[in-house]
């Protein structure tokens, strides 16, 4: 796709209806340069969260959007592997130049960023306010048993919650830049004000892939 701008492809995931609103900003400042799919990975059966999945506007009528509904009914693994399979039958995770995610303690989350490219670029955005309160499970310090590891590894996951900040480019917050986040280099937006200045924007969107 071309208008006169090079387009990427990229790839953001929701697990909350918070969530959806952040990555619908984040979208709203990268139209001009990047073209989106987006994973809603539902934790629950909730006609709330199809609600906001579905007020997601990816502007691309190319674009892909999957909502995933976890089965609580089924084994943990079995759910795990299904989604492995779903998501690499729908999508090719290798196409994507840059990965945007919340809840970097979600195996699911860490299964899509161990399957990008090489060169992709990941990015963090808030999952709440677990982001600023340095109590939560994101601030604390996880250690995993060798069996663990290598259960984890087979089934996929090769980086983990640590591993995924120590790879975010920038973090995305709605919250003021007195707080301090997961990742030290923030950048701040509104999911209220949809009239930001784009050339600011722009600018910020340059010199983050650069």
């Amino acid at each position: 796709m071309d208008n006169g701008n090079t387009f990427q492809n990229s790839l953001i995931l929701c697990t909350t209806p918070l969530q959806s609103l952040v990555a619908q900003k984040i979208i709203y400042l990268k139209k001009d340069f990047e073209v989106f799919d987006v994973i809603m990975l539902s934790p629950i059966s909730n006609e709330k969260y199809k609600f906001y999945f579905d007020k997601i506007d990816l502007n691309y009528s190319e674009s892909k959007k999957i909502f995933f509904e976890l089965n609580t009914n089924v084994n943990r693994i079995k759910e795990f592997i299904l989604f492995g399979k779903t998501i690499n039958k729908k999508l090719d995770l290798g196409k994507y130049k840059s990965i945007y995610v919340a809840s970097i303690d979600s195996r699911y989350i860490q299964l899509v960023v161990s399957h990008r490219s090489s060169d992709c670029n990941i990015f963090t955005f808030d999952d709440g306010v677990a982001n600023i309160i340095k109590n939560s499970a994101y601030y604390k310090p996880r250690e995993y048993g060798f069996f663990q590891k290598i259960i984890w590894k087979i089934l996929g996951v090769k980086f983990l919650m640590n591993d995924i900040k120590n790879l975010s480019v920038a973090h995305y917050t709605i919250y003021s830049k007195n707080f301090s986040n997961i990742v030290d280099n923030v950048v701040n937006i509104s999911i209220f004000d949809q009239n930001q200045n784009q050339n600011q924007n722009q600018n910020q969107n340059q010199n983050q892939n650069q």
